[in-house]
């Protein structure tokens, strides 16, 4: 992940904005203990479908501002998403970071 942001940073222009989101340490599915822990921060998501067995990356508030400390943080904005799927009610947690080179 900090090889990517570097090149984000190489590659925006002077007075340059992106706005990004990334999984929070909140959300379930970086609570789900029996999916392997890659590292710190990056988890192996092991149910069934379309994303079976893909590292998803997860942060929390003082990561964000650590792995974009070389950009001006314009807003920081945790989200709760609801959804409902066979009429059970779920939540994903994620961080739609704006930022400016």
């Amino acid at each position: 992940m900090k090889k990517v942001i570097k090149e984000l940073y190489r590659v925006m222009k002077i007075d340059g904005e992106c706005y990004l989101t990334l999984g929070s340490k909140d959300t379930w599915g970086f609570k789900q203990e029996d999916w392997s822990l890659i590292d710190e921060n990056t988890r192996l998501r092991m149910e069934e479908g379309p994303e079976y067995k893909t590292p998803h990356f997860y942060v929390d508030y003082n990561l964000v501002k650590e792995l974009f400390k070389d950009f001006e943080i314009v807003n920081i904005y945790q989200i709760i998403d609801y959804y409902e799927q066979n009429e059970k009610l779920y939540d994903s947690y994620h961080y739609h970071i704006l930022i400016k080179k």
